[in-house]
Order: structure tokens, then sequence, then C-alpha cells
């Protein structure tokens, strides 16, 4: 008896270990996700959009009285055939150390070319320089008028979102290194705690409050989610538990340029204020309840993905691309899940542009077969509101078969009930390797259950089903 068992036990693991091979390999090789993989082939580059105006020193050292004020310009990168009209934005800020650097460096444009193709719409900014490495007053006043830019940035996004076809309700910051710190210090520096340096004396100006210069529209300067790669912040009591703006970060725990710990920038005390590194900043976040992320790599440098001061030197290296994955999946987690539409990308068999509508557009990779049921996830897959149907036309609207479904099936289009909640066959209110075990027995003939798991319609339950189930359990 105990040896049939085993058989039986074996026959069932055999099953289900290719159930979830093939389930993984449906999942490896699944059509690409907006705003997480490159979708579009092409974008288009808008140059030198003004965004503001504001006094910039005509020298980067010692004095700073003789400003003259100069245009505030940023590059627009948008995907090329793009339907969207309400799209999340990226402001990309570069590094240099407030004296150096431009938005045409290596890694910022190639950042701004992939965000685009994944369906944003990236802005690579130019802000205002102006930095005597030999002066903490100059520091402090260097990093605030950046700050004032990448807020005067927002602003003008906010103002103006038709003009590029922008969400301005999904617009993300991200900064690397110099370009960071502006980031940090526009997320969660308020007004009140601004710098001493910065109301001036001796001649040089008040540089004012944070949105005082660049423009004067009246919209919020925040960003609505951070990235930062290997930043810092002037002082971490400016993070409180007022500050909601989530952060992920990506630092060299051996950083001699900007500290992963604290410190003087350029790891020797040359005048420059002490600032506060990934580490700390992840450790207060922690405390305040703040959503945030680390990424500490053990022992390497500054601009470890492979750029000197924003220009390739030996990259870009697999680090700059497994930031730029683990960064848009923190940022896609904070979109507008409502404001996706799937539909309006979909492509049917017959080479025309789907509906929002799933029977039209939505491709269920359990299934393998279009799907409908009214409206589509945030994943584009079928969401099911009602009983299982197949939709034999395209044009059909399968959503009739949902919310005001009478229970009568005139047109034969509507089949049985799922299980309820979808496949939990053992009615444990939980789908897991149970109910796998179940539905393989099913198929085998050894069990019975009560309740329709056809998911396809096809007139069988089969293994496309269990990848069905498989593919619930994985996400």
């Amino acid at each position: 008896m105990l040896y049939f068992y085993m058989v039986y036990l074996k026959k069932n693991m055999i099953l289900i270990r290719l159930i979830i091979f093939i389930s993984f390999h449906f999942l490896l090789f699944a059509d690409d996700v907006r705003y997480l993989d490159e979708v579009f082939e092409d974008f288009h580059k808008t140059e030198d959009v003004i965004y503001g105006n504001a006094p910039d020193l005509p020298f980067w050292f010692w004095v700073e009285s003789n400003t003259v004020d100069v245009d505030l310009t940023m590059d627009v990168y948008e995907p090329v055939g793009d339907t969207i009209t309400s799209r999340p934005v990226i402001i990309f800020a570069h590094t240099g150390a407030f004296f150096s650097g431009n938005n045409e460096l290596d890694d910022v444009v190639d950042l701004a070319i992939s965000a685009s193709k994944r369906g944003y719409v990236a802005i690579n900014i130019y802000y205002r320089l102006g930095l005597n490495i030999l002066s903490s007053y100059s520091g402090e006043r260097a990093v605030y008028r950046a700050t004032q830019d990448g807020a005067a940035a927002i602003r003008y996004l906010r103002e103006f979102p038709e003009q590029f076809k922008i969400n301005p309700e999904q617009i993300f910051m991200w900064g690397t290194s110099a370009g960071a710190l502006l980031a940090l210090h526009l997320g969660y520096l308020d007004d009140e705690d601004r710098p001493e340096a910065t109301y001036g004396g001796g001649g040089d100006p008040d540089l004012g409050c944070l949105v005082c210069e660049g423009n004067d529209y009246a919209q919020d300067p925040k960003p609505n989610a951070i990235v930062s790669c290997w930043g810092a912040i002037g002082s971490l009591d400016w993070i409180d538990a007022d500050d909601k703006t989530p952060l992920i970060m990506f630092h060299g725990t051996a950083d001699p340029i900007v500290p992963f710990n604290s410190g003087f920038p350029f790891t020797i005390d040359i005048a420059l204020p002490i600032v506060y590194g990934s580490n700390l900043i992840h450790d207060r976040m922690n405390e305040m309840g703040i959503e945030n992320e680390l990424f500490a790599e053990s022992g390497l440098l500054h601009e470890y993905w492979g750029t000197v001061n924003g220009n390739w030197f030996d990259g870009p290296n697999e680090y700059f691309y497994q930031i730029q994955a683990d960064a848009y999946l923190f940022l896609y987690d904070y979109l507008d899940q409502d404001e996706f539409n799937p539909g309006d990308e979909c492509a049917l068999e017959n080479g025309e542009i789907g509906f929002f509508d799933c029977d039209l557009c939505c491709w269920d990779m359990g299934s393998l077969s279009w799907l409908g049921d009214d409206w589509c996830d945030e994943g584009g897959g079928c969401a099911w509101e009602g009983p299982q149907f197949n939709c034999n036309d395209f044009g059909y609207d399968c959503g009739d078969c949902n919310d005001s479904w009478d229970g009568n099936d005139l047109l034969g289009l509507c089949s049985d009930l799922l299980c309820i909640p979808s496949y939990d066959v053992n009615d444990d209110n939980a789908l897991d390797i149970l109910d796998v075990i179940i539905v393989v027995n099913l198929i085998l003939g050894l069990d019975e259950i009560s309740c329709s798991i056809d998911y396809d319609d096809d007139g069988e339950v089969n293994v496309l089903d269990l990848v069905s189930m498989v593919d619930l359990i994985l996400n």
C-alpha cells in the first residue's frame, strides 16, 4: 500500500514540477509591461524647453553679488507612437558636484532614453551651478539654488501638463550624485529648515524661499517619489514624520565622494559641509515610517554603474541595468493604477487597435486565449467580476455577462461560475499548492470538485488550467 502511495505521490509531484516549469516559462517570455520594460522602439527629444529664469553666477568662485539672469531649460524625451495622453514623468538631475556637468552627460541621457521607451515622459533638467569648493557657505548655497531649480521644473510641468501630455500627479525625480542631493533636498527640506547661508550677507543676495525663484506658478514643488543614486542630505532632522515622499537609494559602501554614512564630500575636510548619506537616510526614514528601500553595494565606489562624472568610462555595466530594473519596479507601485488603459495599445489579430475591453485586447497568459470582462487590470490581464464566458466574435461586449447578468444565457456565451475565490477548490479562503494538488487529482481521475475551473472554457480541465492556477499563486 505504501509503495502505491509513493508512486501516486511521485506522479503528482512530477506533474506539479512540470506545471511550475511551464508557468515560469510563460512568465519569462510574457509580453513586456509598460513602465517596467522598453515597450517603444523610438523616442522624440525636444531640446531647451524653458521652465524658468533665475539669477546665475557668472563665475564659480568667491562672490555672489554679480549674478546674471539666465533661462532654466530642460530636454524632454517622449515615446514615439504613444497614444496615452496622461503619462507619468521622471525628471533626471545630473552629477557634477554643483560646479560642472550638464543635462547631456552620458548616464542621464541614456536614462532618459530608456525611461521614454518604457512609456514615461523623461526630463533632463539644466540647473544652476556655482560652487567654491573651499567654502561651506558656498556649498550650502549651491545645493539650495539647484533645489530651487528642481522645484521650478516640477511647478512648470504641473502648470502646463497638456504641453507634453503628462499626469501632473505622477512626477518622479531621479538624481545621480549632486543631482541626488538636489532630489533629496527637494523632497525633504522645508522653508523653515533653510540653512543660514541661504539668507546671504556681505553683499550676497538672499536666495529666497524654495519656491521663490525660477517661476511663480502656484503648484506643489514636491516629487511623488525619488530615486537617489549615491546621494546625501544636509541634515537628517529635515526628514520628519510629515514627509510622505517614498524613496529608493543606491550607494556603494566605500564611496569616497559622497559618504555612505556621514562625513565630508570628497572624504577630506576642505571646508564643505558635512552630509549624511544613504545608510543614515535609510535609518531615519524607517524611524519616521516613510516608505523607502536601500540597495547598498559592499565595497563599491562612487558612480559604480560605470561613469566618471557622468561620462561612460567602463560602462554601462551590469549595475546600470540592475539599478534601472530595481528603480522602475519601485516607481511602478506609485503609479496611478486607475490611469492604466492597456486597450489603447493592444493590436487585434486583424491589425486594428484594440478597445478598452478585455475581449478585444487583453491576452491572458494562463489560458493562452483572448478573454473578456468589460475592463482590464493594471497588468494588462483580464479582471473577472462574474461568470466565465467565451466571446466567439470580436466586438461583442462580454461585460454584458457580468454586472447585469440575470442568469439567463440566451446567446450561449456564459459558462459555470468559477470557484470563489477563483480556484479555491478546497474552500479554505486561500489559493495555494493544496488546490493545485486537488486539481491534479481531478485530472488523474482520483478526485472530484463542485465548481468549474475550466478557465479557458475549452470543455475540459487540463494542464493549461493548472498553469493559470500556478500563475495566480506566483503573483
